[in-house]
């Protein structure tokens, strides 16, 4: 993989984890890198490039994260199918009931269940350095708290990182212009509510997953006159097959790709 597809530049301004990114996710597009393809081991790739093995393995990491690449504990690391909407569209959907038969189906399930704690709202604090937390929270205080009315769109500094971060982590080209700080999910969407409302000539109709984020469902049907149209979702996510089918189209699409919730697929990249 080297050649054209992999170009390290020292003198590129953007990190190399981001250049193996950025290389790699262009040949799974182009068609250089085809389903199935193993890709380098992150150490013979690394030795190969002559960068930290660090890099590479957060690069396949975010890749893996975004839908280009599996990951599988003691295989080699394969390219993933990019489904293609049409192809998407014949598979039969799996309901909630049918995946908890199979679950219940399934010989290696423990012999002794584990309670866990699903709940949504209720972070774990098992693994938290308590030191630090308290060291974080007296650093913090010792800070005048601004008196001035911040930014409308939110601090500069703070949106300048969460470009970088959605650059890094989620591979989406933005700049801090394109960034609106708000106080929350429920906040942004009502936002985008209000300004769809003012946007559009009668009722707003919006496509909503489901099951899907009731929070940010209410929100939306709270924000005055819109109507909030269901669509089923699969084992990958939002089933485009039946968003297309819509009549009228909605006007906008409430959608996570990455980690639905809450049944967490994640949307092939061709299908997004």
């Amino acid at each position: 993989m080297d050649g054209p597809l992999l170009v390290i530049d020292r003198d590129d301004a953007r990190p190399l984890g981001q250049q193996l990114v950025d290389g790699l996710r262009r040949g799974i597009l182009d068609g250089r890198l085809r389903a199935g393809d193993a890709v380098p081991s992150t150490r013979s790739l690394a030795d190969e490039l002559g960068v930290a093995r660090s890099s590479v393995v957060a690069a396949y990491d975010q890749l893996a994260g975004e839908g280009y690449l599996e990951l599988r504990q003691g295989a080699p690391t394969r390219v993933a199918p990019l489904v293609r909407a049409e192809e998407r569209a014949q598979r039969a959907p799996v309901g909630i009931e049918e995946r908890a038969q199979r679950a219940s189906r399934d010989p290696h399930d423990p012999p002794e269940a584990t309670a866990l704690e699903l709940r949504p709202g209720l972070p774990s604090t098992a693994r938290l350095d308590e030191r630090a937390w308290r060291a974080a929270w007296r650093a913090a205080a010792k800070h005048t708290v601004p008196g001035d009315i911040p930014p409308v769109f939110g601090s500069p500094r703070l949106r300048v990182e969460v470009a970088d971060h959605l650059r890094h982590a989620r591979g989406l080209s933005c700049s801090p212009d394109d960034v609106v700080v708000t106080a929350g999910t429920s906040d942004a969407v009502a936002l985008l509510a209000s300004a769809l409302r003012v946007l559009v000539d009668g009722t707003p109709r919006v496509a909503v997953e489901h099951p899907g984020y009731p929070s940010a469902r209410r929100v939306v049907q709270r924000r005055g006159a819109l109507e909030t149209v269901p669509v089923p979702v699969d084992a990958d996510g939002i089933d485009v097959a039946a968003l297309r089918g819509i009549r009228p189209a909605p006007h906008a699409v409430m959608v996570t790709p990455h980690h639905q919730y809450p049944l967490g697929g994640r949307l092939p990249v061709a299908a997004r």
